[in-house]
């Protein structure tokens, strides 16, 4: 079986939609009642002829409100004073329309400049709301829950469901249900072990602790870690008397901690067989390397659920991409980045893993938006795809190692060494 991601960090984002109106202007003759005089009318066309339509407007509204008063109260025997006062009143108000004017184009060269550019500046405005912005913080944005931050694996999902989630819902509601002890994720890394593991624990309203293996390298910290988990087991049952809240114990590369060589193996398995019952918690343990373990897969009580958590296929690497690329503003088809996706892989001969896919879909969602051209995001996919650190993660050798792993581990009847 296999299970999906989104992984990590981890869908966006804050979009920012910039809605672009055009203004539209009645382009009748301008008229003024209040430039009575025929020479005045000539001198103000002429003034405004090279304005743009708003700016013609702009003038005729402006010198009209300025000369009002002046109609009641300047008129003299031979109308020259009044002229000379209105011819004055125009120069003033030409003047400062002229001054708007220029701002005006200067502002309308920056927008075409932008238009000629791509709109690059509208873009910058964009990215600079985006920057940062992941997968993980679109979640928050919209309020995703639980399995819902999972794409895609619809057929693995409804078996956690089934086998898992329903039965630790109905236990916190006051049912008394037989939930499993254990549960083993297993395969390459980047495929979403811990996101899952996260996802089950807010879908169920189950309280998670982690635990680190990164240092269990000698025996003593080996010891010291079953400890930590049986404290934790212990606080898991206080807990569960108080609110009937479940806690899930989460050991992301267990193959550290138990092995062959571990002096805690034993412990382990006798403490994973009964935790459920005796402590109300769950065991979710991950590793890339379950060989490694040493374990009786023949056991039932050991790990009674396994699920691998392979690389996503086509289909739903598709599902993936549409998640990470959902209501973005950006002119991108999620069928184009898989087509790309893919032909790497095939040129490769490797996969890219759930969480690599992710990150080319951060990416795209931080650098393009609805004005991006088909170049752009050509361009941007190719030198992701090209980075000798984004390399497809599961080459040959790994995926013949998560056979042989998958074999072992569901297939315990036959004899498998790693």
């Amino acid at each position: 079986m296999k299970i999906n991601t989104i992984n990590n960090s981890n869908f966006n984002g804050i979009r920012v939609i910039k809605n672009s109106q055009n203004s539209k202007t009645n382009s009748r003759p301008i008229q003024s009642n209040n430039l009575k005089n025929a020479d005045e009318q000539i001198i103000f066309l002429d003034a405004i002829k090279n304005l743009g339509l708003k700016s013609k407007i702009d003038a005729f509204v402006q010198i009209s409100k300025k000369s009002t008063p002046y109609f009641k109260s300047s008129a003299t025997d031979d109308g020259q004073s009044f002229y000379e006062e209105r011819a004055k009143i125009m120069k003033e108000a030409l003047s400062e329309i002229e001054a708007k004017a220029k701002i005006e184009e200067q502002k309308n060269a920056v927008l075409n400049n932008a238009i000629e550019a791509n709109h690059k500046q509208d873009r910058a405005d964009i990215v600079s709301c985006n920057a940062g912005k992941d997968i993980e913080t679109k979640r928050k944005k919209y309020n995703l829950q639980g399995m819902e931050k999972i794409a895609g694996y619809d057929y693995e999902r409804s078996v956690l469901y089934r086998e898992l989630i329903q039965k630790i819902q109905s236990e916190k509601e006051g049912q008394d249900i037989d939930i499993p002890s254990s549960v083993l994720f297993f395969g390459p890394t980047g495929n979403g072990k811990t996101t899952i593991t996260k996802a089950i624990a807010e879908e169920t309203g189950s309280n998670i602790k982690t635990i680190k293996t990164t240092n269990c390298i000698n025996p003593e910290n080996k010891i010291k870690k079953m400890k930590e988990i049986k404290k934790i087991a212990q606080a898991s049952e206080e807990q569960f008397k108080t609110d009937r809240t479940r806690t899930i114990i989460f050991i992301d590369e267990l193959n550290k901690l138990v092995n062959n060589n571990s002096p805690i193996k034993d412990e382990f398995v006798d403490f994973i067989k009964d935790c459920s019952k005796n402590y109300h918690c769950t065991v979710f343990a991950a590793t890339n390397d379950p060989l490694k373990l040493g374990l009786d897969f023949n056991n039932p009580d050991i790990f009674p659920i396994r699920m691998s958590i392979d690389p996503a296929d086509d289909e739903d690497k598709l599902k993936i991409i549409d998640f990470c690329l959902k209501d973005y503003n950006i002119n991108l088809d999620s069928k184009k980045v898989l087509s790309r996706v893919l032909e790497k892989e095939e040129e490769e001969n490797a996969i890219f893993s759930n969480g690599q896919i992710e990150s080319l879909c951060t990416l795209l969602t931080d650098k393009l938006t609805s004005y991006s051209t088909d170049e752009e995001v050509d361009r941007l996919i190719d030198e992701w795809l090209n980075d000798t650190n984004n390399k497809p993660a599961i080459d040959e050798k790994e995926a013949d190692k998560f056979i042989l792993n998958y074999a072992a581990v569901m297939n315990p009847e036959e004899n498998y060494e790693g």
